[in-house]
This record gives structure tokens, C-alpha cells and sequence, in this order.
């Protein structure tokens, strides 16, 4: 599990921590302002962090003389210095740093001359294209990393597209699918131990259903949903407990969600909220975060707000997930605790 940092703040906030005691005094934490690349426009965005406050994610780069040359490119920012990780050669100066562990790897996914490839990044080695990794020629995104260097990602060429794990001087994992030969599987995060969570179709019809992987072994857990509504629930984060968040659809709406052993829990909704909620990270304490409120209006949070960068003392806070992209763009929060 790997705590998440967001590129802007909101008030559509939605925090549940899994205690029986009372609830403590409100801790009061301090916004740093982390920048962007100079030369281009005032964009950067914090995808990750680990407990040694060192902050990964992407700004935009000026790559010309021209008003709009510039790239995404991904950074790991210690210290008030934030170093540019590059991007693999032949493809178009882009770059995205998604994640990092406790000894400062980094990764994410890079234009490359094949098309998008993934990449390890460390202080000192630079960037490695794990595409071209004994083993691994048909892994080409990165999507986490636990503190033992294991990667998950997504593998092309499968049949389908499927869930993956890639670590240093061994073979490829395929993770599979639910129901093959005609599903697809999306990793989302690994924990301490080798527990990956994330979704996958589920049958021929169009059901999507948070999956669990344990211990790297090729057959993915159906997490289940809350019944009610539509077949659909999504896998977001794994604490190192092995407590799992997301969200799953109800018959009043999509609602944040915990699986702690057994089937999910509903997490419920801040008042006056139009039924929507989703929980995007775990922190080891059981702390939850995620946004709550109305789905439209939190779908339009991030254009509404001027896309600086800012870090607080987050380390030990949980966070939300990295593949809101992928998950139907949804929004990026999270609380210091």
C-alpha cells in the first residue's frame, strides 16, 4: 500500500477511520507549495509519496522555443529540488512518474519508439525500460511498487489485456482473469506482501468487479459489490494489513466501500450528498480517504482549480489512488491525519 498525494485540494472530502475510540482533535498540517518545471506553463501534479516525504509526479517541460513545445514529464521532488526522471528514447519526451517504495524506486510509464513502455527510475542508475527486462517483453504500463521492488502493470499481447507483476531477475507474472478467455484485468496496488488489488470484467456481459490477487498466484478473487444496483465494483488500495478499499454501485448510487475479510461494507456519504461516494486509499492505522458528494460536481472539481502542486505532511495519512485516468477520471483527495 502506498500513501497518495493529490495535485489540488478540495472540500469534497470523505475520511473514515476504522476505530472504536473517540474521535481525536483535528490535525492542523502545512501546505508547501513544491512547483513546477521552469520555461513552461504553471501545471505540475503529485501522484505519490513515501514516509521520507519524497513526493513523485508529473509537470508540464519546455521542450522548444515555441509557446506550446513543451511535455509531461515525471519528477521526484526531495527537499525542495525537483529532478526531471526523464523518458526512454525515441518516443516524445513524455513521461509519467506514478508511484514510489521506501528505498526511492520509482515508476510509471514513458513514450517510447514502440509505443508506451514502463519504467523503473532510481537516484544514481536513471531510467530502465522494463519492457525490454529478460521476461517481461509484453509488460508496458507500471501501476505501483511495494518496498520489495515488485511492480504491477499491465501485460499487452494476452489474450486479453490482463493484470501483471514484474520484479528484477525473474520471469513475468500474469495474474489472469476472472473468466477467460474473453475478460480483461486492471492492477491497481500491491502491498508489503505481495496482495495486488484492482478490477476486472467479469463474463460476457458488461459486470466489473474489484479483484484480489494473493500471494502472486494466477487466479484472481471476485471481491463481490453491495447488490442492489449495477454489476460494477472497483478495487482501489490495499494497506498493509490487507484491508482493501473502493467504491461499488447500490441501487441509490456508487458508494465507497471496505473488504476487510469478507464482503463489502458501505462506507456511506457525507450529508446532503447526491448518493456518491468512493474511497481511494488505506493507510495501515485504517484510515480512510476518498471524495463524497455529487457525481457531476466532483467529476468538474479539478478543471475549476488552478492545477498547481501542493505537499503537506502526509506521509502517514492514506491517500487516493493513481489510475483515476483509467477509472473514469474521477478525483484526486486526501487528509492528514
Amino acid at each position: 500500500m502506498l500513501t497518495r498525494l493529490p495535485s489540488v485540494l478540495w472540500t469534497l472530502l470523505l475520511v473514515v477511520t476504522l476505530s472504536a475510540e473517540s474521535p481525536q482533535a483535528a490535525t492542523t498540517y502545512t501546505l508547501t507549495d513544491l512547483g513546477d518545471f521552469p520555461g513552461s506553463s504553471d501545471f505540475s501534479e503529485a501522484r505519490d509519496l513515501n514516509a521520507s516525504g519524497v513526493v513523485v509526479g508529473n509537470s508540464l517541460r519546455s521542450t522548444g522555443p515555441g509557446l506550446y513545445d513543451a511535455a509531461r514529464r515525471g519528477f521526484v521532488w526531495e527537499n525542495g529540488v525537483m529532478t526531471d526522471v526523464g523518458d526512454l528514447p525515441g518516443g516524445d519526451d513524455e513521461s509519467r512518474a506514478v508511484a514510489i517504495n521506501a528505498s526511492g524506486q520509482v515508476v510509471g510509464f514513458s513514450a517510447a519508439a514502440a509505443g508506451r513502455r514502463p519504467f523503473l527510475w532510481e537516484s544514481g542508475a536513471g531510467i530502465l525500460d522494463l519492457s525490454l527486462e529478460p521476461g517481461s517483453p509484453l509488460f508496458f504500463e507500471a501501476s505501483d511498487i511495494n518496498d520489495a521492488g515488485q511492480v504491477v502493470g499491465q501485460c499487452s499481447g494476452l489474450t486479453p489485456t490482463r493484470a501483471c507483476v514484474w520484479e528484477s531477475g525473474k520471469p513475468i507474472v500474469d495474474l489472469g482473469v476472472v473468466d477467460p478467455p474473453n475478460t480483461f484485468s486492471v492492477p491497481e496496488a500491491i502491498n508489503a506482501s505481495a496482495l495486488v488489488v484492482g478490477w476486472g470484467a467479469i463474463g460476457s456481459a458488461d459486470g466489473i468487479r474489484g479483484l484480489s490477487w494473493s500471494g502472486l498466484a494466477g487466479t484472481p478473487n471476485d471481491l463481490g459489490e453491495l447488490g442492489g444496483g449495477e454489476d460494477r465494483s472497483i478495487a482501489f488500495d490495499v494497506n498493509d494489513v490487507g484491508q482493501i478499499v473502493g467504491r461499488s454501485n447500490a441501487g441509490s448510487g456508487d458508494r465507497a466501500v471496505l473488504w476487510d475479510g469478507g464482503p463489502p461494507i458501505d462506507l456511506g456519504e457525507l450529508p446532503g450528498g447526491e448518493n456518491y461516494s468512493e474511497a481511494f486509499g488505506i493507510n495501515d492505522l485504517g484510515e480512510i480517504v476518498g471524495v463524497s458528494g455529487d457525481a457531476q460536481e466532483a467529476e468538474m472539481a479539478v478543471p475549476q482549480v488552478k492545477e498547481r502542486l501542493v505537499a503537506g505532511d502526509l506521509a502517514e495519512a492514506g491517500g487516493e489512488h493513481r489510475r483515476r485516468d483509467q477509472a473514469q477520471k474521477k478525483n484526486r483527495t486526501h487528509h492528514a491525519a
